[in-house]
């Protein structure tokens, strides 16, 4: 998995984890729940990154992680409804700049860098220029 539900306490509260997964009414977090959106982030990510990158990850990159929290973190949320006018504005904001960021990945715009195990090396372009043959040389401009 490309986050841990510790990666998402770093960015929510265990009340927020608890409001969104806990369907029986038992107070404790459905770790179930928060496992399956997470995969599902994963899955978000990789059907971006696929255009650049070998996927899955198996060395998983700071990008990525941070991707998948924000994601996983929106899925949760999703699950109950949401006020973009509240405090969960937020949540939709970073999901949104996540799918901005993961689009301009499978452009090749944004890179996650060289750390990324397994992915190729972008090789230099090289460009071959043909053009005619000289029309003035010292040979040819000799008595001038």
């Amino acid at each position: 998995m490309y986050c841990t539900i510790d990666d998402l306490r770093k960015q929510s509260s265990d009340e927020f984890l608890n409001r969104c997964t806990d369907d029986a009414g038992s107070g404790e977090i459905d770790q179930s729940i928060v496992d399956e959106k997470i995969m599902d982030a994963q899955t978000e990510i990789d059907s971006y990154c696929r255009a650049q990158y070998p996927v899955p990850f198996q060395v998983v990159p700071g990008l990525v992680r941070k991707l998948a929290v924000d994601i996983a973190l929106y899925h949760l949320m999703s699950r109950r409804g949401f006020d973009e006018e509240s405090a969960d504005a937020i949540l939709v904001k970073r999901y949104r700049d996540a799918v901005k960021i993961l689009e301009n990945l499978a452009k090749g715009i944004v890179t996650i860098g060289p750390a990324v195990a397994g992915a190729p090396t972008p090789q230099p372009q090289q460009a071959t220029i043909i053009s005619p043959p000289r029309r003035f040389s010292r040979t040819s401009m000799e008595g001038f």
